[in-house]
């Protein structure tokens, strides 16, 4: 059921499995036909130049393709040793991954999706990491605090957008939900630091983020 080809260092055609003939030509029966000649190689333009660079350098590729019916294939080339050590030509796997692509181009979809849910929304959101540094802020959190987004990224959150006066209590709460100590976070006022040192007040509510275990690995807090 797996489609695999067998070639020689010339590029003929030593063996096709069934899967294999029928994505090379409905009509292929000529086991000395070159895979140049076929229409595998419609489909992967540089078919010849990939078998020849593997037989030449030793290396397995991969090249995505889609086949005249539209479904996404992958094709992975190896050379192939005798006995003896000596290439002796490639080995040609072609895999389905139609339903892998097609699920990962859904993935992305939501991803992006989110991605504009997240930079549209009214107030700042912001994710700090264990490391109490800021992994991800939305454009509505850098309008707010005046800067680019590559200036606050990986930046302390607290020494550097909490005023000194509110820092011990804005990491104290930080710790807590951290800690587990308390499981969810009243909303709280705590000011921030703008550019240029402007402070603006801010409605905080808190939550934390968790791995697949359960510990927590990050605060998603959102302000406005």
């Amino acid at each position: 059921q797996i489609p695999i080809i067998i070639v020689g260092n010339d590029l003929h055609v030593r063996y096709a499995s069934d899967a294999a003939k029928v994505l090379l030509s409905k009509r292929f029966t000529d086991s000395e036909r070159k895979i140049t000649d076929t229409m595998l190689a419609l489909q992967v333009p540089d078919l010849k130049d990939r078998i020849l660079h593997v037989v030449d350098s030793l290396q397995t590729t991969e090249h995505e393709f889609q086949d005249d019916d539209g479904y996404w294939r992958l094709l992975r080339i190896q050379p192939m040793r005798k006995a003896d050590k000596t290439i002796d030509g490639a080995v040609l796997i072609i895999v389905d991954i139609d339903a892998q692509r097609n699920v990962k181009a859904r993935l992305r979809e939501e991803e992006n999706k989110g991605q504009r849910l997240f930079d549209t929304a009214h107030g700042i959101i912001v994710i700090i990491g264990s490391d109490q540094r800021v992994g991800l802020i939305n454009r509505k959190g850098c309008e707010l605090l005046g800067c680019d987004e590559h200036d606050i990224v990986g930046r302390n959150w607290f020494d550097t957008f909490v005023p000194e006066a509110r820092r011990a209590e804005a990491r104290g709460i930080f710790a807590q939900l951290m800690a587990q100590e308390i499981q969810t976070d009243a909303s709280r006022v705590i000011p921030v630091l703008a550019a240029g040192g402007n402070e603006k007040i801010l409605l905080w509510h808190n939550s934390v983020l968790a791995d697949e275990t359960g510990a927590p690995v990050a605060m998603l807090s959102s302000g406005q």
